[in-house]
């Protein structure tokens, strides 16, 4: 088989699965942030898969354009995926879509204005050295959060979910900072488009084979604490009325009764 060939039916089975991941996950996890951001994720690897391409150094279409920019930006949900993978409380703020947005801009400048004015191979290597850079960000997060969630097996579970996808990440981003202006290569787009189906096929498989709650949470703390609220306060209402009685009655006891006689 062709290299261009293989290459194109790696990419196809790597959307695909995309696409089947997301729906999964839609339909599971859709109220959940983690379970957010892990669609959009999916969606942003998915047209990372259709417009990479290593050693080019050729403005790319205007067609392509927004989905090469869609690719980029989804490095900030990646870090984001992180965040809320090991913090069950965590919600994006306004302010994270800011920097979504900023990335999102900047690849959508470069590639409308930057690329076609003769600049891309520093295009290509910015955009992939902030790709490097939001990597960084996410790998700290995963360190630092690490022993925050106490059940072994669970954090086992996120960790190679994490360390897949940000060791895909960043060796994408130093292959396309590597082969920069030598030429098209077709071996190593097949190579890239291999490790991108192996990365996501063994995410899918793992989603298949464990819980949700081994990889998300399944409550997130707010609604937990809305739910043990009720029975805590009712608990401590009724503790309240019967330690009031018990002190009425010890004090009738002692002082009509003078029970200590």
């Amino acid at each position: 088989m062709p290299l261009e060939s293989l290459d194109l039916a790696l990419r196809a089975a790597a959307i695909a699965l995309l696409a089947v991941l997301a729906v999964s996950l839609g339909r599971d996890l859709g109220r959940q942030w983690s379970g957010r951001l892990a669609i959009a994720l999916a969606l942003g690897a998915a047209a990372h898969a259709l417009t990479f391409n290593i050693g080019g150094a050729a403005a790319p279409s205007l067609a392509l354009a927004p989905l090469i920019a869609v690719a980029t930006a989804a490095i900030v949900v990646l870090w984001l995926f992180c965040r809320a993978l090991f913090d069950d409380g965590f919600a994006p703020r306004w302010l994270h879509g800011l920097i979504w947005l900023a990335v999102f801009g900047f690849s959508m400048i470069s590639c409308l204005v930057l690329g076609p004015s003769g600049h891309v191979r520093l295009v290509i290597v910015a955009n992939n050295l902030l790709a490097l850079g939001f990597v960084g960000l996410a790998l700290a997060q995963t360190v630092r959060s690490w022993s925050v969630d106490l059940v072994e097996r669970r954090r086992r579970v996120r960790a190679v979910v994490v360390i897949a996808a940000l060791g895909y990440g960043g060796v994408n981003a130093l292959l396309q900072i590597a082969s920069v202006g030598g030429g098209v290569s077709e071996l190593a787009n097949v190579i890239n488009a291999a490790m991108l189906l192996a990365v996501v096929g063994a995410v899918a498989l793992m989603l298949l084979r464990v819980e949700a709650g081994d990889v998300f949470a399944v409550e997130t703390p707010r609604a937990m604490a809305a739910s043990e609220a009720a029975p805590a306060a009712a608990t401590k209402a009724g503790e309240t009325v019967a330690n009031r009685r018990l002190v009425e009655r010890l004090t009738r006891l002692m002082a009509d009764e003078r029970i200590y006689r």
